[in-house]
């Protein structure tokens, strides 16, 4: 009969098992707590980043409204600088007709005065003649009593052209006293107008070389957008001809020279640049799950290269656009489930994949953070997510800088916000 071999050890084997059991179960407690926390965490950091675009939003609008209030102003003072100049030019008009009829009336005066002598020679002559005859002599003594009469009147003119002379003189006085004032006025107005116009220049370039070194850091050929934004907001001139000269020339020479539309026509392209960018996630709450390029396959396991984004989302999430654009797709396309993809303008196209509902039609406007669609798990998907691409001019880019870069953007106007300025 085989002997039976025991240990003093067997007993105590089910109480570690037990501890261990115990350890393992805290262990996965420990963990899914430290997962709600990093994703509350999360959420709460983007709660934080929508307020932060919104109120990026705010401050652009703000910019506008003050940027349309200065070019106000200085339309303003550039019209009251035209017509001062125009009351100017018409005075000095007025002052050379004055000359004018001075100068006439002068003339006037000396005909009048060689008439007079020639007048009085010819009595003179008459009277020599007439002598013999008391008729010729009361004949020319009535002639001379109607010539005594036009000298009469003719010297009542010439006080009247005095009196207007002096009286012309007086106005020229006063006109060159007003014409002097008005040129003053107008090298004030000169000299406020091109510090405002140097502090504009120097403003415009502080927010263009920061929106353009923001893009750039996003992978964003911010030269290329920008020069195609610079030609969205060009806008044209015309009007019927009409010659200027004299001061009014002068003046509109000085004003078409003054550099102000070129760095305004600048910012307002960086600015609806900025504004055509999706720069907002196009999710109030997510979490990224796979990030643009090379990833294994969720599928089969196989390398593939990822044009876009992986968000998970809850149930029933709304996708919001970024940014204001047009619809161009809206349906089922294959691998990408239901489907939409938005034109931003500038060449800049987003697309949405996998989801659920379609909110919107394609030719429909949308708004910023208008939704669009429900997340789902529709086309070549293995669970509820958004696939979230961004395209430009039909070459896709990595998502992920442009929502860096909005963060940056937020940072960018607070800091130049607490700036002083020189």
């Amino acid at each position: 009969m085989r002997q039976r071999t025991t240990h003093a050890s067997f007993p105590a084997l089910p109480g570690k098992r037990r501890l261990c059991t115990g350890l393992a179960i805290l262990l996965l407690a420990a963990t899914s707590a430290l997962c709600s926390l990093a994703w509350l965490a999360e959420w709460r950091a983007r709660q934080e980043l929508e307020r932060d675009v919104l109120a990026l939003r705010a401050q652009v609008d703000d910019r506008r409204a003050r940027e349309d209030e200065l070019l106000a102003r200085i339309g303003q003072l550039e019209r009251s600088l035209v017509g001062r100049t125009q009351e100017l030019a018409g005075e000095r008009q007025r002052r050379l007709e004055v000359e004018q009829v001075a100068a006439r009336h002068r003339e006037a005066l000396a005909a009048l005065e060689r008439r007079y002598r020639a007048t009085l020679l010819e009595l003179e002559a008459k009277a020599a003649e007439a002598a013999s005859s008391q008729l010729q002599r009361a004949q020319l003594g009535a002639e001379r009593d109607r010539l005594a009469a036009r000298v009469r009147a003719l010297e009542e003119r010439l006080a009247r052209a005095v009196a207007e002379r002096d009286l012309a003189r007086r106005n020229e006085k006063g006109l060159r006293w007003r014409i002097d004032f008005l040129e003053q006025r107008l090298a004030t107005a000169e000299s406020a107008q091109g510090r405002a116009n140097g502090w504009l220049r120097e403003w415009v370039g502080r927010q263009v070389t920061a929106i353009e070194a923001m893009l750039a850091a996003a992978g964003v050929d911010a030269k290329r957008l920008l020069e195609r934004a610079g030609d969205e907001a060009e806008a044209g001139q015309g009007g019927p001809f009409e010659p200027a000269e004299g001061e009014i020339a002068a003046v509109l020479a000085r004003k078409s020279s003054a550099p102000v539309d070129e760095p305004l026509l600048r910012l307002r392209a960086a600015q609806q640049l900025v504004a055509r960018l999706p720069l907002s996630p196009p999710l109030d709450e997510f979490r990224l799950m796979s990030g643009y390029g090379i990833r294994r396959d969720p599928v089969t396991g196989a390398r593939a290269i990822h044009r876009g984004l992986d968000f998970s989302a809850p149930k029933d999430a709304r996708v919001l656009a970024p940014a204001p654009g047009r619809v161009i797709r809206a349906g089922r396309e294959g691998e990408y489930g239901l489907l939409v993809a938005i034109d931003h303008g500038m060449g800049i196209v987003t697309v949405y994949g996998h989801l659920q509902q379609l909110l919107v039609r394609v030719g429909e406007r949308v708004d910023f953070r208008q939704p669009i669609g429900i997340v789902g798990n529709t086309g070549r998907s293995t669970g509820r997510h958004l696939h979230y691409e961004i395209r430009v001019d039909g070459e896709p880019i990595d998502p992920a800088g442009l929502l860096e870069a909005g963060r940056k953007f937020v940072d960018v106007l607070k800091g130049q916000e607490t700036r002083p300025r020189s």
